[in-house]
This record gives structure tokens, sequence and C-alpha cells, in this order.
């Protein structure tokens, strides 16, 4: 039930979004995607807020012998709300929703840390990081940007966490 590559990490929080009833977009991937023109003109013109934005993580690897290998993801979430131009209250209101929403995303996975389901083998709030987004782009897009780690167990000697088992030529495992 672990996560076990980078697509089940992007599905995990799409089907996160998909499950709730406060976000109407979600979109992954690096900077240069989410901050892409297309993307721009979409939440312009087509996209209602409130949107959820998954960065593409950064990983690291550990070994520490016998099979025990772990893979890390660096990664952040953006959670913006497109309140009137010029209007603070509603402002306020788009930084404090955003802001709760982002406490109820981190609330689900750490139960999906704890949960004998176990998506993550470990999340530590004690080192998530959250910061603030006013005005992204010059739009009037407010929210916050939670930046985490998660950590899950990795298998590299086995063909769920290969490409294929097949990409080798020979199918000798040097790695265990």
């Amino acid at each position: 039930m672990f996560i076990k590559d980078f697509s089940e990490l992007i599905d995990y929080f799409r089907d996160l979004v998909a499950s709730s009833t406060y976000f109407n977009f979600f979109q992954s991937g690096g900077a240069e995607r989410i901050v892409s023109e297309r993307l721009l003109s979409d939440t312009r013109s087509r996209v209602e807020s409130p949107v959820f934005f998954l960065e593409w993580p950064f990983i690291k690897l550990s070994d520490y012998g016998t099979g025990n290998t772990l893979i890390k993801y660096n990664t952040a979430f953006v959670i913006l709300e497109n309140p009137e131009k010029e209007n603070w209250s509603a402002q306020d209101a788009a930084i404090n929703n955003t802001y709760l929403a982002v406490m109820q995303v981190l609330n689900k996975m750490k139960i999906d840390t704890m949960d004998l389901s176990k998506k993550f083998l470990y999340f530590d709030l004690n080192l998530v990081s959250i910061d603030p987004i006013e005005n992204l782009l010059i739009d009037q897009w407010y929210g916050w940007r939670c930046e985490f780690t998660v950590i899950c167990p990795l298998n590299v000697a086995f063909a769920p966490d290969c490409l294929e088992p097949g990409f080798w030529k020979s199918q000798k495992v040097l790695i265990n």
C-alpha cells in the first residue's frame, strides 16, 4: 500500500484534491509547467479557485543494507484562491481559507502515515515549512506554499520499482 513510484505520488495528491469539496483544480509539474503561459491563461479564464499545485519533488535515496532502501520525496504544494482586486477583506479571507486547507491536507497526510494502509512510511510535521503567497505572477492569487518531505520504502532490486523487468539484457540483479 505504500507509494512505490513517482506516478503514485502524483496520483495520491490528485486523488486527495478530487476527494475534497474545496478544490476546483489540480496541476503538478516543475516550475516551468506551473507558470507556463497556457496554464496562466487557463487559470485566468476558465479555472475557478481554489487551486492546488503540486511541485515535482527532489528525490534522495538512502540505503541501510539488507534490502532496506528508502526514497525521500522533498516537494511542496501550493494552495491559492483568487479574490477580487483591492478587496482586502476578501484577500484576508483567501489567506485564511487556504491556510485552513493546507492544515487539512497536512492532517490527511499524517493520518495516511499512521493508518494501516500507510501511504507513507514517514512524514514529519516538524520538517514542514509554510510560506504565504500574495499577488502571484501579478495576478490576484493569495494562499500558501507548503514544503515537506515524505519517505517511502523502495526495493530497487525488483520489477515493481524498476522500469521494466526486461530493461537489461541480463536479468541478473546486482543490487540487493
